[in-house]
């Protein structure tokens, strides 16, 4: 259980870098196509004319090309130090309710490093 546990802290940020990792591109290429796709099936009737809808489709496809990578900054923004919280906040006092007794030391240490990546974070966002 310790040995789980251990892992758990340690392997964390490694496996919150490939998450995040991987989120930036998926949002940046999948935004676009999502809307593109999105308002071609809503404007494909046959009310609608050709032109309208390839207008229509071509305006959400650049404009969201130019704002999916703010989403993709703010849902990194958000949820890297939400999670970093989580990993290294709720499982340590999680694990210590359950019995398994962490050192004080251990987990102020694992605290201030939550806020010190926190501060970091929000200090690179601002500027």
């Amino acid at each position: 259980m310790i040995l789980w546990q251990v892992a758990t802290l340690i392997g964390a940020p490694v496996i919150i870098g490939l998450i995040a990792g991987v989120a930036v591109p998926g949002v940046v290429i999948g935004v676009p196509i999502w809307a593109g796709r999105r308002i071609f099936k809503k404007y494909n009737k046959n009310e609608n004319s050709k032109t309208k809808r390839n207008v229509l489709v071509t305006l959400s496809v650049v404009g969201s090309i130019i704002t999916s990578p703010i989403i993709a900054t703010l849902a990194v923004g958000i949820g890297v130090p939400i999670l970093l919280a989580y990993v290294y906040g709720v499982r340590i006092f999680d694990s210590e309710r359950n019995g398994n007794k962490i050192s004080i030391h251990f987990r102020l240490f694992q605290f201030h490093y939550v806020v010190l990546v926190v501060v970091v974070l929000a200090h690179e966002m601002i500027y």
